[in-house]
């Protein structure tokens, strides 16, 4: 027999940490919701918890058929379960240390960047950003579905 995965909604926190923690390993969001009526009060009470001691948790979950390392972290009476990369994902900017090294620039030319910086400023809007690998992809399944193989020419065209 093979290992046994753990139940499929169930999250094992392997301990709790201080608030502060960098958010260069984190890499994917969800929002947890508690499991119907009967898990409102343990939900309400590890989320008041670890907000009044200002604590994450960490644990390893199976998300997609994969375990994964997660930070677990309350916000807006959420709590959010961020995929975290590990150790060896990561490339430290020490790494990188010789690749941008500091370079003197001269005032000017430093008001110049600042000038162009601000005027580049605008409001952020996410819908100003369209999945377009999803729409490629959904446009590609609906030429399939109508007779247009994969790989041929007419389907890719279509795309």
């Amino acid at each position: 027999m093979g290992r046994q995965r753990p139940p499929r909604r169930v999250l094992a926190a392997d301990g709790l940490i201080e608030k502060q923690f960098g958010k260069s390993a984190r890499r994917q969001r969800y929002y947890l919701a508690p499991d119907g009526p009967a898990g409102r009060k343990a939900y309400a009470l590890l989320y008041q918890a670890m907000v009044e001691e200002n604590r994450y948790a960490l644990a390893q979950v199976v998300l997609h058929g994969r375990e994964q390392l997660v930070l677990l972290r309350p916000q807006e009476n959420l709590l959010i379960l961020e995929v975290l990369h590990y150790r060896h994902q990561v490339t430290p900017p020490a790494a990188l240390a010789s690749e941008a090294p500091k370079t003197e620039v001269a005032p000017e030319e430093l008001q110049m960047a600042k000038t162009l910086v601000n005027a580049s400023m605008g409001d952020f809007a996410l819908d100003k950003y369209p999945d377009l690998y999803t729409r490629k992809l959904q446009q590609l399944i609906e030429a399939k579905v109508a007779g247009f193989g994969c790989g041929n020419r007419q389907a890719r065209e279509a795309v």
